[in-house]
This record gives structure tokens, sequence and C-alpha cells, in this order.
């Protein structure tokens, strides 16, 4: 018998086992696998799917690298059997991942949901919603009017004041919530993985279904005063439109969104309704689609960044303040900021001759970092004189927000157990509430103060403040307690509250002024002046000035106001008065100029005998206030310049206190309706004119557009046989038309404006198949095409010409 036949042999052999290689096997979506994922697969096949089902829902592929090496880490520094680093490891990502990430979705309450399915105006489910409203009205049909004229006129007043969209969901609200999710299930994603195009679509189906709901909604009311034969008083108007705010409200609100002015509706006591201008502007809002996309789009962009802050991702060491995403997109848009300024220009719209770049401008404002950090720190030199002057005590406080706040642990670098799930923002809105009650307390306290206060973010992106207050020194001690009631009010009795949460120190002169206690934190958070060989306090191997650039970048990303004045409300006058100033001695100095030539052309006037230097013009004013104040803004002192304006009461004035105001104009009306203002100069309170320091009006350009008409306008006037003396047409470009001419007369027909316009530019303008005109430099050179064909002959010829003194030898093949 065979080998084969013997009953204990199999007639079949098993293979080998092949280990499979993650390398071998691609994602879902096509793409190659990451080094990390490679190393997951080696390291926990068995696991891998779930892990990659978990980051799933992360909407960065940086994200989602970092948590794999997060994972890795924790599967490798715990010991003990295969099992049981893996149940460690899977434990830390549901923690991380999951939890934390319920508590991110739980901050940002934008149901998708709702959103789409409001959106799909053509759904089936809608055309079964109103052929189900239409058999209701069949079952409970309205009052007939002839036979029941009550009935149905409160019919008819039930039906105008009340809520369509309550009774709306009362009745259908289940039926809307079924067929939601079939339309969540479409959508697919959700509102952070959701693309920018995809983004626009949603915003412009909103806008339209908006404004159709406010259509309907109009029509059915108009039906309504129509039946009744009468048209609808003013009162009656402003209901309707107050209705149809809240109508609107109550469905944004049901997506997760708040309408402009809607906390400040829903706070309105009863027959009390909100301004009709509110109303107006929000109703032209949301029928626009890209005042949505501007929401969403910046909702979207910071739950990205919040998710990446609950998944450990910013913090020292790695991206501190915000992500290298954030940070890069910042730059990006400083860049495209930047660019936009240099290609356009302001022109004066009563002399179009008299044109400057924006640049310019912008570099010369307050919006330039560099003169912003020059201003804030004259503002805190004018505060500390002016507090010196009235003997006040300085307090330098530091608030932070208690730990549940903190998305990392400031020393090991892990997850916080204890985080809430707060955004950035989120932990700004209670520091700036703590504030708030603070300020509450202390006016009924009747304790005055003023100051300075700083937001800067820690490594971890959540905010903190920095305070200067200046207050009287009987005072100190009772604003002191107060702040650390309201500060400790909330989690007070964890541990580190009372020495992390609140720290107040007392300025002390011996060791600086007060000016130099708040000038670090306002360089490291603006430019890192002065800062070249300093480090960041959070990060030793990150300079200042990237550190500065960090946290200008995480201000703009979630929309914190990094520096704010308290009891200083008049850097606006001091702005205008310093224009004003500006203006005067332009004129002064023009003055002088003129003066100065006609004297030399006037040989037999003796020299003057010396005098005492005047004052300038601009301290000359008849104004004696507004002398003083321009006198003191002009020479840079803010401290008296607030003590003059206010009659010597100080930055412990109120508004009103002031003796000049700003002066407005209106200049128009925004694409929603509402007034726009524009500061036209100062008011002083003693004289009734105002004093304009605006003095020309300007129109913003397209730096291109504005050279294309210049040289049309030239081009325009060189070719007109009528026109005037070349005065206004510059002299090169006079020159090129005129040898054009010359070149083309005996030639040709006269060239066509656009050929011209090419040629002064610089383009080859064909003249027929043999000769084409070019402009170089001043002249104009009639060029002929050659139309001989050269031999190889000819070729060779050249070529051993050129490479004649080239030595071939040392480049022989081998």
């Amino acid at each position: 018998m065979t080998a084969l036949a013997t009953p204990h042999t199999a007639f079949y052999q098993l293979s080998p086992l092949i280990k499979v290689k993650a390398e071998h096997i691609p994602n879902k979506d096509g793409s190659q696998k990451t080094e990390a994922q490679l190393e997951l697969f080696e390291l926990v096949p068995t696991h891998y799917e779930f892990v990659e089902r978990v980051l799933k829902m992360l909407p960065r592929q940086q994200i989602r690298e970092h948590v794999r090496n997060l994972y890795i880490n924790e599967y490798r520094s715990t010991k003990g059997t295969t099992n049981q680093k893996a149940y460690t490891a899977n434990t830390w990502i549901r923690t991380v991942v999951q939890d934390r990430l319920k508590k991110v979705f739980k901050q940002n309450k934008i149901n998708l949901a709702d959103l789409i399915a409001f959106n799909h105006q053509q759904s089936h489910w809608q055309q079964a919603l109103e052929k189900e409203i239409k058999e209701e009205l069949k079952r409970n049909p309205p009052p007939n009017r002839e036979t029941d004229p009550k009935g149905f006129k409160a019919y008819q007043q039930a039906e105008l004041n009340k809520s369509d969209f309550h009774a709306f969901k009362h009745k259908y609200g289940k039926h809307i919530a079924q067929q939601n999710r079939r339309e969540f299930n479409r959508a697919m994603l959700p509102l952070y993985l959701t693309s920018l195009k995809k983004l626009e679509e949603i915003c412009q189906q909103l806008a339209n279904t908006f404004n159709q709901f406010q259509r309907q909604y109009m029509e059915k009311h108009a039906e309504l005063f129509a039946k009744q034969q009468r048209q609808p008083t003013e009162s009656e108007i402003e209901t309707i439109f107050h209705n149809l705010y809240g109508e609107c409200g109550q469905i944004a609100e049901s997506f997760g969104l708040d309408l402009n002015y809607w906390q400040q509706y829903k706070g309105l006591k009863r027959n009390r309704q909100l301004k009709a201008i509110y109303i107006e502007s929000t109703l032209t809002r949301i029928v626009d689609p890209k005042y949505w996309l501007k929401r969403l789009h910046k909702i979207q962009r910071q739950m990205v960044e919040h998710i990446a802050i609950a998944c450990g991702q910013v913090r020292k060491g790695t991206q501190q303040y915000v992500t290298n995403q954030a940070f890069n997109a910042w730059e990006r848009q400083t860049e495209r900021n930047l660019d936009y300024l240099k290609n356009m220009i302001v022109e004066n719209i009563d002399d179009p001759a008299e044109q400057v770049e924006l640049m310019d401008m912008y570099l010369h404002s307050s919006s330039n970092i560099s003169k912003l950090r020059i201003e804030l720190m004259t503002r805190c030199r004018g505060l500390e004189e002016d507090a010196d002057f009235r003997q006040l005590d300085g307090l330098f406080i530091t608030l932070t927000a208690p730990s549940a706040y903190h998305s990392i642990l400031s020393n090991s670098g892990k997850p916080n157990p204890k985080w809430n799930g707060a955004s950035p923002k989120q932990t700004h809105k209670y520091l700036n509430t703590v504030w708030q009650r603070t300020r509450a307390r202390l006016k009924k306290a009747n304790i005055q103060f003023s100051g300075l206060r700083v937001c800067e973010p820690h490594h971890d992106s959540t905010p903190h403040w920095h305070l200067l207050i200046f207050v009287q020194p009987q005072q100190k001690q009772k604003l002191i307690d107060i702040f650390k009631a309201v500060a400790l009010a909330e989690d007070g009795d964890e541990k580190g509250a009372k020495m992390h949460r609140l720290k107040i120190d007392p300025i002390d002169k011996a060791k600086g002024t007060a000016v130099g206690y708040i000038t670090k934190y306002i360089s490291k958070n603006i430019n890192g002046f002065a800062g070249k060989n300093d480090t960041s306090d959070e990060d030793h191997g990150m300079s200042l000035q990237d550190n500065a650039k960090r946290a200008r970048a995480w201000a703009s990303l979630w929309g914190i106001r990094q520096f704010q004045f308290f009891g200083d409300k008049f850097v606006s006058l001091w702005r205008e008065i310093r224009r004003l100033a500006s203006h005067l001695h332009k004129q002064e100095q023009k003055q002088k100029r003129q003066t100065a030539q006609r004297d030399q052309l006037n040989l037999d006037i003796a020299q003057p005998p010396l005098q005492k230097t005047a004052y300038p013009l601009a301290w000359q004013h008849k104004n004696k206030h507004l002398a003083r104040a321009i006198a003191c803004a002009d020479v840079g002192e803010y401290g008296a310049f607030v003590d003059c304006i206010t009659a010597g009461l100080g930055f412990l004035a109120k508004r009103k206190d002031s003796n000049l105001k700003i002066y407005y104009e209106e200049n128009g009306t925004t694409k929603y309706g509402e007034a726009r203002k524009k500061i036209k100069g100062i008011q002083s309170i003693f004289d009734l004119e105002p004093v304009i320091t605006r003095l020309k009006n300007w129109t913003l350009k397209s730096k291109k557009n504005v050279l294309v008409e210049n040289l049309e306008k030239e081009l325009n006037q060189a070719l007109s046989e009528q026109s005037e003396p070349w005065t206004c047409v510059s002299n090169c470009n006079l020159k090129v038309v005129t040898q054009i001419k010359k070149i083309i007369d005996p030639i040709t027909k006269p060239l066509r404006k656009d050929q011209i316009k090419a040629i002064l530019r610089g383009w080859k303008v064909m003249i027929d198949n043999k000769m084409y005109l070019q402009r170089n430099g001043d002249e104009v050179e009639l060029h002929q095409i050659s139309q001989t064909r050269r031999t190889n002959a000819q070729i060779l010829n050249n070529l051993t010409a050129l490479y004649q003194d080239f030595d071939f030898q040392q480049f022989t093949l081998t």
C-alpha cells in the first residue's frame, strides 16, 4: 500500500501560516497607512480595527496620528501581560477620545440633522407633511365668516398672534424627528467634518428656506387683512414683524444657533418689543447665505480646534496655544490681508489726483501692531502718572479659571480628568462673568478704580487674565476681599485654589513702576518687542516673537479681546485731537514755506530781529479747552490730556464729564439696513459748531484699475485730434505715441486704441505677416520677421564657433 492509501495519512497538506503585514492592507479610502498606523498594527493587530473606528470621529489626520502615538505610548508604558496592556490602552482611548469628545459635542449644540432637514425643500417627507396638514384642516375647518362672525374674528386674531413654530412642532414633531434621522443618515458627516463646498450648499439652502418662510408668513397675514377689507395699523405691522422675528428665532434656536439680539428678545418683559431696526436687520441677515457661511465656518473652525484640545494636541512641547494648522491658517490670512492692502489705494473724491497707497495709511494707523503697542504703553504711562498724582495704590492681579476648565495638567502634560469640556471662549466668558460680578459689588460699595487687563493663554489654550488696578489706599483691602469672594465662589475649596486662582501683588515702586509690571505681558501678546533673546514662559525653546504670533492667532481664532482698559474712555478723542494737531502743523509749515519764499524774492527786506519762539499754531486754538487738549496730545502726555478734558477728575471721571465729545456723521446704511456712522470731528460743549478733523473724503480703489484708468486717460488725450496741449500726459507716453504715428502713417492705416495700449505695455503688435512693432524703453522699434531657414552646415558652424574653447576630453564616456 502506498503512503497515500494509509488510513492515518491525510491526502492534503496544510499550507504554512503567512503573517499579514499592515502595509499590505490599504485604508478603506485607498490611502496608504502612516507610520503610526503600521506600528499600531504590529503592536495590537486584534485591536487595530477598534482603535481606527474610534479615531474616525476626529476631523484631522494630524490629530488622529497624534492620538495613535499617545495610544502606543500608553500601551508600552503599562506593565503586565499583553492583554492587560491592551485593556489599559483601550480604556485610555475611550476616556480621552470618546468621553472627552462627548463633552466637546455637548458644548457645541449645532443640530446638523435639523439643519439639513430644514434645508431640503423638495424632500419626500415635506410633501407628506403638507398632505397631513391639509387633511387636518379638512377635519377641523375654521369658523365660517357669515354663520359665525365672532368665532371667525377670534380665529383670525388667534392666527395673528399664535406661534406657528410651536404649534407646528407640537402637532408634527414626532413625524419631523423620524424624518430628521433619515436626512441625517443621508448627510453622513457631522458639522466639523463637513467640507466647505457642502457647507456653502447648506447655507444657500438655509437662506432660501428662511426667505420662503418669511414670504409665506407675510402672505398669510396679508390674506387675513384682505378678508377683513382693511389696512393694518402701524402697531399691528410692528406686532407682525415682532412675531416673525420670534418664529425665525425659535427655528434657529432649534438648530443650536441664536439670531442677533435673541437673548435680549427672550428677556423682554410683557408687552415690550425689540427695536424695529434690530428686527429689520436680523430678518435681512438670515436670508443672506454669506451671513450663515461666515457663522457656520467660524463655528466649524473653533470646533475642530476644540477637538484637538480635547485630544491633548495643544500643550507645551508640541503645539502651544493653537494647533499648527490653525496657526498656519492665521498666517496665510494675514498675508492675504497685507497683499490686499498693497494692491489698493485711496483716492480723494474732491481731488482725484491725490492718491495714497492703503498700505501707507495702515502703517501709520493704530491697526499696525507696532503703533498699537506704542499707544498702549502711552496710555499705561498716563494711567500711572494720574494714579501717582492722586496718590492711588496699584495692584497687579492674576485671575485664573478653576481646574475643571483646564484640558491638560501643567506638570505632567497628561489629560486633566476633571476637565468639563469648556472651550477657551467659554472659559473667557467665565472670567468675564467673574469680573462683571466683581465690578457690580465694587460699584455697590462705592469703590472707584481704573486700570487695564490683558488676556493671554496658558500652554493648553486656556485663557487667564492679568489686571493692573489703581484704587484709593483706604479702599484697597475692601477691593481685595470682594475680588477673592467672587473669584473663589466656584470650586473655591479645591486643592491649590487659594494659592493659584487669584494672585494679588501690591505694586512695589522699589522694584519697578506699574508700567514695568504690565509691559512684559503687552509685549509677549502683541509683537515680542525688545525681546530678541527672550523666550516664552510656557516653552523656553520658543522665542518671544513666535510666542506673540501664536498668542495673536489664538485670540483671532476664538474671538477674544486681548487688551482692555477700564476707567479710560477717551482714546477716540485722543486719536482725533492728534489728527487735528497734525493737520494744523502741516498748515503752519506750508505757511512758513510760503513766507520764506516771499521773503527770498524781496531782496530789500532787512533781517528781522530775533524773537522768542512762539507756540505752534495748533496750540493757539480759540477754544482754550481744546487748545490745552491739543497741546497735551501733541506731546504725548496722555494723563495730562485726560485731566484736561475732564476738568481735573482724571480716569475716575465718567464719559459725560468730558468737555469734548466725538462728532459723528451719518454715512448711509449697511446692506442689512443698519445706519452707518463715521467719525467726522470733535464737538466742544462750549461751542455750537464742531471742529472737523477729517477734511477729505476718500474712496477705495484697486491699484490695477487706477493704472488702467490713468493710461486710458493719457491715451485718449494723445489720440484725440482736438485735444488740448499735452499738460496731463506723461512725456514718456507722449513720445511713444508720436513715434508710433510716424512709423505707421507711411505703411498702413492707423492702429486701434487697444493696439497702442499693448505697445505701451511692451507687447509685440503685428503689422502684417512680415513686421511687428515693440517698445524698447522710450523708443518704438519696427522689426522684420526673418523668413530664411538655416541649413545644417550653418547650424554646425555656429555650434563649433560657440564651443571652440570648450574641452570635451574631460567629459569622455567610459
